[in-house]
């Protein structure tokens, strides 16, 4: 059988949960800016979920980066009495994307479930050289799913967040979800089931190297996503909302 890997690759993204915004306010005016978060600098914003869970897929961020050294370190946080909490996930940094302003794309490590009616911290800190500007404008945060509950800032507490200091500087982010309509990992030719057609659709779209194939974090199409895939695939066929 000869698939069409255009078809193959609209049905994979089709068939897979539909991301949302959960709460942005990009683009960015670049107005102001939560200046050097390295040495000690450290910034953190929160949001409050609505009333529905979503799975974390990415959070965009605005950085303005000066030098090639620079390790922007990025994780979630749960809710404390109003400042971060627990570590939740440290994100997947993008690959670099060049100095100077620019929207740099964060996926999470593992599973993330974000709450309906929790709250969440977003913070942010340079763990490498150079310097790292967390770029900001007049906009603050709002989406369908949540609402801004405002920024801590430290000079001094980093890489540990921040659990005084309340700021008022809109730094630029997005946070994206999704509701998981369809809990068939796998299924890649639609109708949300997983059957022998899903795998040999995959083994098409990993000898294509299309990015529909990538199945596991870091990017690139290589054995950690086919052994990922297997590990879906398995997973749907014992999943009795995935039936063969």
């Amino acid at each position: 059988m000869k698939w069409n890997i255009a078809a193959l690759t609209a049905a994979a993204f089709a068939c897979a949960a539909q991301a949302d915004v959960i709460i942005t306010n990009l683009p960015s005016s670049d107005s102001t800016q939560s200046a050097f978060l390295q040495d000690g600098r450290i910034k953190a914003m929160g949001f409050h979920m609505g009333n529905e869970d979503f799975q974390l897929e990415n959070v965009i961020i605005r950085l303005d980066a000066d030098s090639t050294a620079v390790d922007p370190l990025i994780r979630i946080y749960d809710d404390n009495g109003g400042a971060p909490g627990t570590l939740i996930d440290t994100m997947i940094d993008p690959a670099f994307v060049g100095i100077g302003p620019a929207d740099w794309t964060f996926t999470p490590s593992a599973s993330v479930t974000l709450s309906a009616g929790a709250t969440y911290w977003l913070v942010v800190y340079n763990d490498g050289g150079g310097n790292i500007d967390w770029k900001a404008g007049s906009t603050t945060p709002a989406g369908p799913h949540a609402t801004h509950v405002g920024g801590l800032f430290s000079v001094s507490s980093g890489p540990n967040p921040p659990l005084t200091g309340n700021s008022s500087i809109l730094n630029s982010y997005e946070v994206n979800g999704s509701t998981g309509d369809c809990a068939c990992a796998a299924d890649l030719t639609g109708g949300c089931e997983t059957n022998t057609n899903d795998f040999f659709a995959f083994l098409a779209l990993y000898q294509a190297q299309d990015p529909a194939a990538d199945f596991s974090p870091g990017g690139g199409i290589n054995t950690n996503d086919f052994f990922a895939y297997l590990a879906a695939y398995q997973a749907d066929l014992n999943n009795p909302d995935c039936p063969g």
